[in-house]
């Protein structure tokens, strides 16, 4: 029984050479293996490891910016260190602790003086309570009027 092909499949299979077929069929035995043995896995991790790598490029293209960026702030704080060299943190604590070290000789010195102080003051107190004792017992209770 002769088999009949129609012209449009004998005219694009005679385009095709051996060696494209060849190759055709290796390309479909990867693609089966391929397949079978989950290759995908590896095909997701690749697409990924691309994807990454394109966000460090996209990053790295803001890097002059973020460099820019720095650089003036750097320049700005040198600039105000060199400015503020007299009254720099050094200074300032340095000051603040012979602040505090004059304060509390003051304070040693009142303590001495309040001590003084409260001695005069209970001197007084007694002296004040026995003046008052003598001019009760010197007033006469009968001239006092009811």
């Amino acid at each position: 029984m002769p088999f009949a092909a129609p012209s449009w499949l004998v005219d694009w299979l005679s385009a095709w050479s051996v060696w494209d077929f060849i190759l055709l069929t290796g390309a479909v035995v990867g693609v089966v293996e391929f397949i079978r043995r989950k290759g995908w896995r590896w095909l997701k991790g690749f697409a990924k490891a691309i994807l990454a790598i394109a966000e460090v490029i996209d990053n790295v293209k803001e890097l002059p910016a973020f460099i820019a960026r720095t650089d003036e702030r750097l320049e700005e704080h040198t600039r105000q260190l060199k400015n503020s060299h007299d009254s720099n943190l050094r200074d300032d604590i340095t000051k603040a602790l012979e602040t505090a070290e004059r304060t509390e000789q003051s304070v040693e010195g009142l303590h001495g003086r309040l001590d003084d102080v409260d001695r005069q003051l209970s001197a007084l107190t007694r002296e004040d309570e026995a003046l008052w004792a003598a001019i009760e017992e010197t007033q006469n209770p009968e001239e006092e009027t009811p």
